[in-house]
């Protein structure tokens, strides 16, 4: 399902800067990280159906952020396969959040580095 919304979505603007929307919670951590990972675009955002959770992708770098940008969740570096994780706690819904993304960093094989963000 999700590599069908992604080649939908590459083929009809491939030259395009992306912005991809209308995501379930669980679906945009993965979503996001195969775009990034496997190089589809060079920069996109993408969020969830309700804009709480999104991340953006710009060159190397994917950071994912938890209700704005005063609140990043993770930093990751696709070039050396670590992600910055923030470990400050904000709200039930954004540490819910926090492990949605953990846990697909984590079985995409990057590095996560504990911090304050």
């Amino acid at each position: 399902m999700v590599n069908r919304v992604i080649k939908k979505i590459k083929q009809d603007n491939p030259y395009e800067h992306k912005i991809l929307s209308r995501v379930s919670n669980d679906k945009l951590p993965n979503i996001a990280l195969r775009n990034a990972v496997y190089n589809y675009y060079d920069s996109f955002r993408i969020k969830n159906y309700t804009g709480s959770l999104f991340a953006e992708k710009d060159g190397n770098e994917l950071v994912f952020y938890s209700y704005g940008y005063h609140f990043p969740i993770a930093k990751v570096d696709l070039r050396n396969n670590v992600a910055y994780f923030n470990t400050e706690k904000y709200s039930p819904t954004t540490s819910h959040h926090q492990s949605l993304v953990k846990r697909e960093l984590i079985e995409y094989g990057f590095k996560i580095i504990p911090t304050e963000l």
